[in-house]
């Protein structure tokens, strides 16, 4: 009697490899999730970071220059000897030189007076940007035009999210009350 060799047949070879595919397909879309997840916190903390020490030093109202004006809009490169306004070598001595996730050195912007038009335009800007942060003196979403001033101690900041879903620009503040 003669044996015969059975094999898989083609179809069964496809639809092994279609199920490897699929598999291989969905491990690599979690861990892209899970670096974005890890990113996003990074970003999220830099920027509650950046918040949390422009609040602590405009406690007393907004930061004013030695002759006692709210010093004007800026911006600054958060690195050691890079350009930076003059307004705010304080904050990056402050919190110290600061890169983003794609190791480039923050950028952060301030305006001291925004329009409700700037600042939407201003936030739309920041969309694929993940290296520089908008700090205003306006609530996030807020319609109403601020200006830094004793009575206004909001302040904002708008920062990059990556993400399949959910990308772009989003904004903390402290208009709660908590930081």
């Amino acid at each position: 009697m003669q044996k015969i060799y059975k094999g898989f047949t083609i179809l069964e070879v496809i639809i092994v490899l279609v199920i490897a595919a699929f598999i291989l397909l969905m491990v690599f879309l979690a861990v892209n999730q899970l670096q974005n997840l890890q990113k996003n916190t990074r970003i999220k903390n830099d920027a509650q970071r950046v918040l949390t020490e422009f609040i602590t030093k405009t406690q007393n109202g907004p930061i004013t220059t030695p002759t006692g004006t709210i010093f004007a809009s800026g911006s600054c490169t958060m690195k050691t000897g890079a350009t930076c306004a003059a307004n705010l070598v304080w904050l990056r001595d402050s919190l110290g030189p600061m890169k983003a996730v794609n190791g480039v050195d923050y950028i952060l912007n301030y305006y001291n007076t925004i329009t409700t038009t700037n600042f939407a335009s201003l936030q739309s800007s920041f969309y694929g940007v993940p290296n520089e942060m908008l700090i205003t003196t306006q609530a996030c979403g807020d319609i109403k035009v601020q200006t830094a001033s004793k009575s206004n101690s909001v302040y904002s900041v708008t920062y990059y999210q990556y993400g399949l879903v959910g990308a772009g620009s989003k904004c903390i503040d402290n208009s709660s009350g908590s930081i």
